[in-house]
């Protein structure tokens, strides 16, 4: 049988898998590359990083990825999806995306 590992590692070289892979960094307690498959929201992402209480800055959550092979840049108030619902910027996780949740600044 094999192992999770061995299984993704399988994957990771094989477009028809449907994995894809994104990074999450920063204040969280399990940092590092995630794979997916299907749809992944930012918020979901995050979440599934477990950001680390009151050590992390939710609301300046940032968001790098590269569009037509230029950076883009975009930082997202995960602490206002997560107070209030609203979703209008909760983009979807692409593959290559890195994650970063800062840590608070006092």
């Amino acid at each position: 049988a094999l192992s999770l590992v061995a299984l993704l590692t399988a994957c990771r070289g094989n477009p028809s898998s449907g994995l894809r892979y994104f990074t999450v960094e920063g204040a969280v307690e399990i940092s590092g590359e995630f794979a997916w498959y299907g749809d992944l929201t930012l918020w979901e992402a995050v979440m599934q990083a477990k950001p680390i209480g009151e050590k992390c800055d939710l609301s300046r959550v940032q968001l790098y990825r590269e569009t037509d092979g230029e950076p883009l840049t975009l930082t997202i108030d995960v602490q206002h999806m997560t107070d209030t619902g609203d979703t209008t910027l909760n983009v979807r996780v692409r593959e290559g995306d890195v994650i970063r949740v800062p840590v608070k600044v006092e």
